[in-house]
């Protein structure tokens, strides 16, 4: 189908992408939930505004960022309806581009190190105080990404722990109190891949 045509998305896909569309909010300085995709973020696919709102896809016509996560989000989508993306891409420069195309591959080479190192910590016992994986968390960057240190303070860095072992915990690989960790049907190889998601959902727009 070519983008000239206007499928009309359904219901339960804008439900969905209105729970999975993320900004990053400037007074708790984390990702929360957004109410739409940016004039950017549709921009940055070759698309027009308009055309978005045809589709009836949820937009922000107020915010101005964009965030990669988002862009994917929004390609999925398009993709799932066989809404053909414009070959021509917006104009930006080639350098710049390929300049941050090189930064969020790095980027994401130093996020899974960092989930890595979550998931082998972990997997070594099957009890772990919340504090101490906290500690392997923040060693991580600090090894691995010391340039994110002074945008993670004590208490982002505990908001991403805490969503990411809720996450953990409600795929039921492990439970949750407020000091423990404890391992449920644990899979090594599922929670990498869920710790991954979680951290590049919250450490790539800080990149």
């Amino acid at each position: 189908m070519s983008h000239g045509k206007f499928p009309r998305v359904s219901n339960e896909d804008i439900i969905l992408l209105r729970n999975e569309i993320l900004v990053l909010s400037p007074r708790v300085k984390r990702l929360v939930r957004g109410k739409g995709f940016s004039r950017k973020e549709i921009e940055a696919l070759g698309l027009s505004f308009p055309l978005v709102k045809k589709l009836g896809l949820p937009v922000d016509e107020r915010r101005k960022s964009m965030h990669e996560i988002n862009i994917d989000l929004l390609r999925r989508i398009l993709e799932k309806y066989g809404i053909t993306l414009p070959s021509a891409k917006p104009p930006i420069s080639e350098i710049a581009e390929e300049a941050a195309g090189v930064t969020r591959r790095a980027l994401g080479d130093v996020i899974t190190k960092i989930a890595e190192k979550l998931v082998e910590f972990m997997d070594t016992a099957k009890r772990r105080e919340i504090r101490k994986i906290t500690e392997v968390f923040a060693d991580a960057v600090k090894e691995h990404a010391p340039e994110l240190l002074n945008k993670l303070d004590d208490k982002t860095i505990e908001s991403i722990i805490n969503t990411l072992l809720e996450d953990l915990s409600r795929a039921g690989l492990c439970s949750v109190t407020q000091k423990y960790f404890t391992k449920g049907e644990w899979d090594a190889s599922v929670a990498r891949e869920k710790i991954l998601d979680n951290l590049r959902k919250r450490l790539l727009v800080m990149g």
